[in-house]
């Protein structure tokens, strides 16, 4: 990022940890300092798309048929 002279929004960046059920049971989930403070979230949005830690995209899908339907009445 600094080669490219980008910089990061705190505002916008959020933080996730994939993984299994038994690995993530294993982390002990705390902040990561990287410019500013970020705090691990359980789900997180990538190009419209809602991921979980689990990556089973039930969140996702639950977002998508609440739109439907609500454009639907």
């Amino acid at each position: 990022m600094r080669a490219s002279r980008l910089q990061l929004n705190p505002h916008k960046t959020q933080l996730i940890w994939l993984g299994s059920r038994q690995q993530l049971d294993k982390l002990s989930i705390g902040d990561v300092p990287v410019f500013t403070t970020l705090h691990p979230q359980s789900t997180v949005r990538n190009l419209g798309v809602i991921l979980d830690s689990q990556l089973t995209m039930s969140n996702h899908i639950t977002n998508v048929c609440q739109s439907g339907y609500y454009r639907l009445r």
